[in-house]
């Protein structure tokens, strides 16, 4: 686990954080260093950021169910029809699988915490 310092009684001292949470502090504070607050102020923005996470995370969860749902219509449509609508069914499967993955790629730290 990563460790971010902060100042408490004119020493700094560290604690740790998880990776997502050191990133995004990072990038918030990239032109302002967060060593410069107490542990409570730290404490408040891990907070928030935790938070924000948890909502872009069941975000994140309700497009990969829409997703799925669409998968699985789009499989059994591909199984149903005949053979010139097959190809098109089946591509668009194929399609939503990889938009899955992609999805999944781009929000894996987010899933993962």
């Amino acid at each position: 686990m990563p460790k971010i310092k902060y100042l408490e009684s004119g020493t700094f001292k560290e604690m740790e954080v998880k990776p997502i949470v050191k990133h995004i502090l990072d990038e918030y504070y990239k032109d302002y260093p967060y060593e410069c607050h107490s542990k409570e102020v730290l404490e408040d923005e891990m907070g928030l950021i935790e938070t924000a996470l948890k909502v872009v995370k069941q975000k994140v969860e309700k497009v990969l169910k829409e997703i799925k749902k669409e998968m699985k219509l789009a499989w059994k449509i591909a199984k149903e029809t005949k053979q010139d609508m097959l190809n098109f069914s089946y591509g668009y499967y194929k399609g939503l699988m990889r938009a899955k993955s992609l999805v999944k790629k781009a929000f894996k730290e987010v899933l993962e915490e």
